[in-house]
């Protein structure tokens, strides 16, 4: 990877073919010589990794011309999100966007509300914790095709999810993806959210291209003390969002030691 990304330059140019071919590649084609053990002469490292690249090398190409290298780290982190949501669900939330799916669509201050109840509560997941809400990421096929009825947009489907991307909201708005996202900014900031946590969540917050799709990913990161949410402590619990009574806030405040 290493030959293959930083000295020769190259990008990944299909991510589940690449994936594929390494899936047992040390059994096919690696040779430990010798009958095994880990005394490698210098020529047979160098052999392996020639081996390897040459069989890799066909899921690669070149980088394009003027092509920002932060934009592959980006899809990347965005490809992990999704499969390590798998695992870590309370950490991960996505939405299809900030619009319901009726015709005409509109802007849905209660989803927008609860997104940010969403982030609040993986704050207080516990310190140092990281938690994303992903916009623009359907979690069922069924959801995929009715924005795709709503809007016209195709979905770009990676392990179970199905990425729509938040352009067309911006589409609906007649702006531009970067007015769109200053937009959801402002109402952030304008929000019942804690204001450290505001700041958090609008300073990391990016916009992702997966193929051709905008993804807006929201992160926040759990700090040395929980936050409350307006009046409120919210918690995760599973894939929800809970609020925490009040006798188990002492619970909530003992994660954080």
């Amino acid at each position: 990877m290493f030959t293959l990304l930083v000295k020769r330059d190259k990008r990944v140019d299909n991510y589940a073919r690449l994936a594929q071919v390494i899936d047992g590649i040390g059994d096919r084609i690696v040779n430990v010589g010798g009958g095994g053990g880990g005394n490698w002469s210098g020529a047979q490292k160098q052999e392996n990794v020639d081996a390897v690249v040459g069989v890799l090398e066909a899921t690669f190409r070149d980088r394009k011309a003027g092509e920002d290298a932060a934009l592959d780290s980006w899809v990347t982190q965005f490809e992990n999100i999704l499969t390590q949501s798998f695992t870590e669900y309370s950490l991960y939330d996505f939405k299809q966007g900030f619009y319901t799916l009726g015709k005409p669509p509109e802007f849905d201050e209660s989803a927008f509300d609860k997104v940010l109840e969403t982030l609040t509560a993986m704050a207080n997941h516990g310190s140092g914790i990281r938690g994303y809400v992903i916009v623009g990421v359907a979690d069922k096929e069924r959801h995929a095709a009715r924005v795709h009825e709503v809007h016209g947009v195709d979905s770009v489907e990676f392990r179970g999810f199905y990425v729509t991307g938040v352009g067309h909201e911006a589409t609906l708005r007649g702006e531009s993806l970067d007015a769109y996202v200053r937009w959801i900014t402002d109402k952030i900031n304008s929000s019942g959210m804690n204001s450290s946590l505001r700041t958090m969540v609008t300073s990391e917050m990016r916009l992702v291209r997966y193929h051709d799709k905008a993804v807006l990913i929201l992160p926040v990161k759990a700090q040395s003390e929980p936050f409350p949410y307006g009046d409120r402590w919210l918690r995760r619990s599973g894939s929800s969002t809970v609020e925490v009574q009040p006798a188990s806030i002492g619970e909530l405040f003992s994660r954080f030691p």
